[in-house]
């Protein structure tokens, strides 16, 4: 996927509520995108 940004100017967004247990990650980087998946295959329990 093509953003229009440099390696430098990407930015992995992680946010959360402290009252939700739920945690949200927004990565541009494909490598970590991949590797979320393979963990939320691996641990669907928890994602």
């Amino acid at each position: 996927m093509r953003t229009g940004l440099t390696k430098r100017e990407t930015t992995t967004y992680i946010w959360f509520d402290e009252k939700e247990p739920l945690i949200h990650i927004r990565p541009h980087n494909t490598a970590l995108k991949k590797r979320l998946v393979t963990y939320a295959e691996q641990h669907p329990d928890v994602c």
